[in-house]
Parts: structure tokens; C-alpha cells; sequence
């Protein structure tokens, strides 16, 4: 079909036309007409909005997707670090005492922190008044000594006029004993035959003279012999028996008398010698004694001042301090001086006055260091160190050494058994069964650091006056491994893994759980009518981060749960429930879940842990480290309730009935 050619007319109204169309589909009349229509639907968003068209009551909650994974248990404190071996500097120099136990003051100290090698001087203190007293000490030494001299002298002189005297004594004893055995048989029985045998000579010559009287008197009467020679021959006869009788009187006399007396007599003397000896023995014992105590005495008072001698130069000795190895030397303040609650504060400076048995400073290994925390009340039932036992090395190798035969080797090995004890203290016990698992954080370390709980203290330690209710345990945590770089009094944050962590089960964050009146219960988003409903849930262990579910839960593994409820449960009126519904009970017979721990900083609130699969569910809305309940509260506009009119899908429905919503992802 062909065109016909347009005359004259057409072609007028065709440019006539034409004009007008172009200036109207200009750029900016374009842009114009769009900013128009832009405002007129937005005045009528407004006024739909106003109206309450648009409100989702689910728009601004947060979801998440109910998976398996682990709940670790784990108490979480801070703590410094120190040396798990130091070698404590002590001031060993004497106090005064009378109630002063100030022993000297500092002249001068290596500042805090210096690195020594064994043998430097690390502390002078002031010796001027122990030289002072040393030198007043060795006088008295010296008269002390003079006075033990002369009482040994003394009792060497005493001993022996003793033995002397003793010896005269002992020996009268046997001289008296040697006189009455004399007396009894010899004296005595040599008076007696001596006596008989003059008897019978008497009692001989009275019958001689009695024959010759007889014989007399018979010549006298044949006129032989005269009458003078009869008379003689009888007065002789007369002295015969005279004779006779004198020497039988005699014999009385010596039988009756003379043995009894000289008996008596000899018996007396060896009484009397023997009660000398016994008075003599009793007094050489005293004299003895006398002396002997004397000397003691003296010689305690002289070891006594030699003591005090020896003391005196051993504290000059131990004004020098010198590090006894290598090592980074640090002030030792005491932590109830840190506090200002201590009854004596300790401040080590040039001038400062020390103590006796006061701790200076200490030289730390650094290789072996571990993590002194204070664990609350709470959880300190929870946490358990190493236990130990004896093995008895130490007693076993000083035995050995002490029943050696060389005396000097037994008290060689006595000296020196405290100093060996304290070398050979690891071999002292043996771990039966280790402490629970810890990882503990430096500030300048990339990586957590392995640990275990080596020991917690049986007693609450003391606290200062700002804390006073509240009870803490020292608990050691010991560094498994060798860090470098690690300095005693670092901060350190100590995890310490408890017991009863849950492998591969249910789990939801902790705040999409609520409870009321004892029943807990979470909100399931219904993937297929986008409904969410309300689950009564039973739940197990907890940590800050998870709660285990236990499998008679009305919640199974995939759903989607409202990581907000607790907006939600407001709208709805749940959080007001008192339990007149009727809702799925788990069994009588069970035990309830038991309670999340509780962190001893902030009572009431769980202490930190770790969790296995902490990623949130793609799509889900929520976001690491995304406070639960933030940016989700609802709002409306106008006086809260929902307007008049509205089609049902956006009226805010009762409490406990699902609805769904366009607005789920």
C-alpha cells in the first residue's frame, strides 16, 4: 500500500501539533511530573501509615534457627600473675624486742624491678647501732669467760679435797673394821688363853702344894719335919689357891667385862667411821654439786653472752643483702598494705624502718609462674584443684643420710635437711589427679594460654571493709606452658572450664527463654502459615550464651525461635499469665532444670562462657554481638492501640493466638 503525499493543510496541523508534543516530553518536564507523583504517594503513605495500614506486629523481632551444638560451662576471673616459685628476701636481722619489733631501717635498696645476677648487692641496711652493741658485747664476753675460768678452777680444787677426804674416810672405815675383827679374834682370845693357861698352872701348883702339905703333915706327926716347915708348906698352899682364885676372877672379869667393853668399844669406832664416811660422802657431793653448779651456771651466762655476740655479728653479716640468684627482683607489699586495712603498712624505701622476719622482696622464676584469682562463694564448690599426695622423698633421703656412720655427716644432713626439703619440693608429692582445665589471657600475649586449677584455699580469705559481706576463696591456677616475656603482676583474665558441660544437644539462647510462674516457654515462628507460637520448653545447664533443652520440650531441632520475646510476650500479656491456661507439663517425677551459674562480680547475672556454634542463622536478622530486646521495641503512632476498621491481618491479636505476617524474612 502506498502513501499518498499530505497537502498543504495537513502538513500545518501535523507541525502545529508536533510543536506543543516536544516542549512537553522535555527532561524537566519529565522530572517534574515524577516529583509530583512522588508526592502525592507519599501524602497518601502517610495517611495510610496514620491509619495504622501498615503496622506488622512481628516487624521488629529477631529470629533464630534451633540447632545442636555444645554448652560449655566455664567460670570466668580476673587475677594476676606471680612466680609459682620465689625466692623470698627476708630481713633477718634481730629486733630489740621489750615491745618494739623494729630491727633496723633501710640505708639503701636496688630500685624495684632491676634485673641482678647471683651475688649482687641488692639491699644495705643500717648496722651503726649493731656495731655499737657488738662492741659493748665483746667486754662482757670477755668478764664472763674470766668468772667460768675461775669456777672450773674452783671445782677442780673442790674435787679434789673431796677425793681426800673421801679416801681418810674410807679408810678409818676399814681401820675400825680391821680393829673390832682384831679384837674378836685376836685380842680377845689371846687375853683368855692366856688366862687358862695361868689357871692351870695355878690349879698345877695348888694340887703340888697340896700333896706337899699333906706330906708335910704327915712327917710333922713322925717328927721329920718341924712344925715352921709345916706352916710355910700351908701358907704356900694358901698363895697357890689365892693365886688360883685371882686368875679365875681374872677369867670372869675378861669374859663378862673386858669382851663386852672392847666389843662395844670397837663396834662404836667402826659406827662412828662409818657415819663419818656417809657425812663426808654427803659432803663432798655438796661441795661438788655447789662447784659443778657454779660452773654451769657460769658457763650459760658466758655461752649465753657468746650468743649474743654471734648474733650480733651475724645481724652486721645480714645488714649486707646480695641476691642469692639470678632473676628480676620485685618489692614485696603485702596486699592488706595495698588496701590500707593492715595494722602496720610496708613501704620498702631508703630510710623506711623493717622488721624482723619482714619480707623485702622477692627474686621470681620466671619460667614456672601461675595466677593468683579470688572465685566467689558461689562457685567455689565448683572448682577443684589438683589433689596430691606424699611420697615421702624428703623423710626417706634425710633417713638415709642420718644413718650414716660418720657423726659429722648426721649433723651435716640435720643442718641442712629444711634447705633440702625446700630444693627437692616437687618430688615431695605427686598428682593423682590434676585440677580442672583453664586458659588464661595476658593483654600482650596473641593466644589464650593453658592452664589447670592447682589448688583452692580451704578458707575464705579476707576481704577489705568496701566488700565485707562478701566471701572469696583463693584459688592457684598454674601456667602449663613456658611463655615468654610474662611478668609477676600482670593482669590475667582465668577461664576456668567447669564440670558438666553438654556435648551435641538442643540448645537456644539464653534470651529467647522466658519464665513465668515457673514455667518457661520460648516463641516458634511456623515456617508454612508464618504464625508464631508459643512452646512450653523444660531446660537443663546453662551458661551465659546457651540453655540446654531437654527432649520432652514442645521444640524440636530447625525451628525458628524469637531471639526478642520478651516484646512480644508484653503485647501478648504473657509476662501477666498466673497459670490458669492449660499448658503441656513435663513429668512429676523429673527434676527441674537447673539454674544458670551465677558470676561472684555481679551477683545474679551468669558468669561468661564459651559456646560451640555461635553463628547466627542466615537471614535470620540477628547479628554478633547484638544485645537481645535493642531496636525492636513496638511502637505506633497515636494513642497505642490499633485503629478502627483495619482489615483483620493487622489488628493486634489476643494473647496466645499466632497470626501470621507478610513481613517473616
Amino acid at each position: 500500500m502506498a502513501w499518498a503525499p499530505l497537502t498543504n493543510g495537513e502538513a500545518a496541523f501535523e507541525v502545529a501539533w508536533d510543536l506543543p508534543r516536544r516542549r512537553w516530553f522535555k527532561p524537566t518536564t519529565w522530572l517534574g511530573g515524577i516529583v509530583l507523583l512522588g508526592l502525592f504517594a507519599g501524602a497518601g503513605m502517610l495517611v495510610a501509615s496514620w491509619f495504622g495500614a501498615f503496622d506488622n506486629p512481628y516487624r521488629d523481632l529477631e529470629f533464630h534457627r534451633v540447632d545442636r551444638g555444645d554448652i560449655i560451662l566455664t567460670a570466668v576471673q580476673w587475677g594476676e600473675l606471680e612466680s609459682a616459685r620465689n625466692t623470698e628476701i627476708v630481713c633477718r636481722v634481730r629486733s630489740s624486742g621489750r615491745g618494739n619489733n623494729i630491727a633496723t631501717t633501710i640505708k639503701w635498696v636496688i630500685p624495684d624491678g632491676s634485673q641482678v645476677r647471683k651475688g649482687d648487692l641488692i639491699c644495705l641496711l643500717d648496722d651503726s647501732a649493731l656495731k655499737e652493741q657488738y662492741k659493748d658485747q665483746e667486754i662482757v664476753v670477755a668478764e664472763k669467760l674470766a668468772l667460768l675460768v675461775q669456777a672450773e678452777k674452783d671445782r677442780e680444787i673442790i674435787l679434789s679435797q673431796n677425793k681426800s677426804d673421801l679416801e681418810n674416810a674410807e679408810n678409818n672405815v676399814r681401820l675400825a673394821e680391821i680393829d673390832l675383827k682384831k679384837f674378836l679374834e685376836g685380842d680377845i682370845e689371846q687375853k683368855r688363853k692366856d688366862v687358862l693357861g695361868r689357871i692351870s698352872i695355878a690349879e698345877s701348883e695348888l694340887a703340888q702344894w697340896r700333896d706337899r702339905y699333906s706330906w708335910t703333915m704327915r712327917m710333922v706327926k713322925l717328927g721329920y719335919v718341924s712344925v715352921s716347915q709345916a706352916q710355910a708348906d700351908e701358907a704356900r698352899l694358901r698363895s697357890a689357891q689365892i693365886n688360883l682364885e685371882k686368875l679365875l676372877e681374872e677369867k670372869r672379869v675378861l669374859d663378862e667385862y673386858e669382851y663386852r667393853r672392847g666389843l662395844i668399844d670397837y663396834q662404836n669406832k667402826l659406827a662412828q667411821a662409818k657415819a663419818t664416811l656417809a657425812m663426808v660422802k654427803t659432803q663432798t657431793e655438796a661441795r661438788a654439786a655447789q662447784a659443778e653448779a657454779t660452773y654451769k651456771s657460769r658457763l650459760s651466762i658466758y655461752e649465753q653472752e657468746l650468743r649474743k655476740l654471734e648474733e650480733l655479728a651475724e645481724d652486721i653479716r645480714n645488714c649486707v643483702i646480695y641476691a642469692p640468684n639470678d632473676g628480676l627482683v620485685i618489692y614485696y607489699v603485702p596486699e592488706t598494705s595495698r588496701w590500707g586495712i593492715g595494722s602496720q603498712q610496708v613501704v620498702i624505701q631508703e630510710n623506711e624502718p623493717v622488721r624482723e622476719g619482714q619480707r623485702l622482696m622477692r627474686i621470681p622464676d620466671l619460667k614456672r609462674m601461675q595466677v593468683r584469682v579470688k572465685v566467689h562463694e558461689s562457685l567455689v564448690s565448683r572448682i577443684r584443684g589438683d589433689v596430691v599426695r606424699r611420697t615421702g622423698f624428703g623423710e626417706r633421703w634425710v633417713a638415709a643420710l642420718a644413718a650414716l656412720p660418720n657423726d659429722w655427716s648426721k649433723i651435716t644432713t640435720l643442718m641442712l635437711a629444711p634447705r633440702l626439703r625446700e630444693e627437692f619440693a616437687d618430688a615431695e608429692e605427686e598428682v593423682v589427679r590434676p585440677g580442672l582445665r583453664a586458659q588464661i589471657r595476658v593483654a600482650d600475649y596473641p593466644r589464650p594460654i593453658q592452664g589447670h586449677v592447682k589448688a583452692v584455699a580451704a578458707v575464705a580469705s579476707s576481704t577489705d571493709f568496701m566488700s565485707s559481706d562478701v566471701k572469696v576463696y583463693q584459688t592457684i591456677v598454674s601456667v602449663d606452658e613456658e611463655v615468654p616475656h610474662l611478668r609477676p603482676g600482670m593482669s590475667a583474665e582465668v577461664t576456668i572450664f567447669l564440670d558438666g558441660a553438654r556435648e551435641n544437644v538442643l540448645r537456644l539462647p539464653l534470651h529467647a527463654v522466658l519464665e513465668v510462674a515457673g514455667q518457661k516457654f520460648c516463641y516458634v515462628k511456623n515456617e508454612q502459615t508464618g504464625e508464631v507460637e508459643k512452646r512450653i520448653i523444660r531446660t537443663g545447664v546453662s551458661n551465659n550464651r546457651w540453655v540446654e533443652i531437654l527432649p520432652d520440650s514442645e521444640l524440636k531441632e530447625g525451628e525458628i525461635v524469637v531471639l526478642n520475646p520478651r516484646t512480644l510476650a508484653e503485647r501478648r500479656g504473657d509476662l501477666a499469665e498466673s497459670g490458669e491456661r492449660s499448658v503441656p507439663r513435663s513429668p512429676a517425677h523429673e527434676k527441674p532444670a537447673s539454674p544458670p551459674l551465677t558470676n561472684p562480680d555481679a551477683p545474679g547475672t551468669p558468669p561468661a562462657a564459651d559456646g560451640a556454634g555461635d553463628k547466627p542463622v542466615p537471614g535470620s536478622g540477628t547479628a554478633p554481638g547484638r544485645k537481645p530486646g535493642f531496636g525492636g521495641k513496638y511502637r505506633k503512632p497515636g494513642s497505642g492501640g490499633s485503629p478502627p476498621n483495619l482489615p483483620p491481618q493487622f489488628v493486634k491479636p489476643p494473647a496466645g493466638i499466632g497470626v501470621s505476617s507478610p513481613s517473616t524474612r
